[in-house]
């Protein structure tokens, strides 16, 4: 059920850069980008979450940590191999301060099956 994740991550980027960014520029596009996808990530769980097949609290931990793994792979061995970004510029993604939100992404990517399973009344 992860998979999914990708499409709608890249659809979010390319809709920052194409409406966002011209629009309120790259400062305050990068944060509400980063917002956006948190919550697109939760509803897309929210919706997925009865296919889990999981019965426990600790099963939609499981879950979660799982995507945050498969989130994290992707990121860098596809930015690095396919795209040819450097290790420092990956990292740069993870620069709160600069107004990139993407380490809420990967709280909300990793909390998310757990929480959509207690708003589903599941847990």
């Amino acid at each position: 059920m992860w998979f999914p994740l990708v499409p709608l991550a890249i659809l979010n980027g390319i809709m920052r850069e194409a409406w966002l960014v011209p629009m309120v520029g790259y400062r305050f596009a990068l944060p509400l980008s980063g917002v956006t996808l948190s919550v697109i990530i939760f509803l897309f769980t929210l919706v997925v979450s009865p296919w889990f097949r999981a019965s426990t609290a600790e099963h939609y931990a499981t879950i979660g940590k799982t995507w945050l793994l498969m989130t994290l792979l992707f990121e860098f061995l596809f930015a690095y191999y396919v795209m040819g970004e450097s290790v420092t510029r990956m990292l740069d993604a993870y620069n709160v301060l600069r107004g990139n939100l993407w380490v809420l992404v990967l709280v909300s990517t990793a909390a998310s099956p757990y929480l959509a399973a207690r708003v589903r009344g599941m847990l």
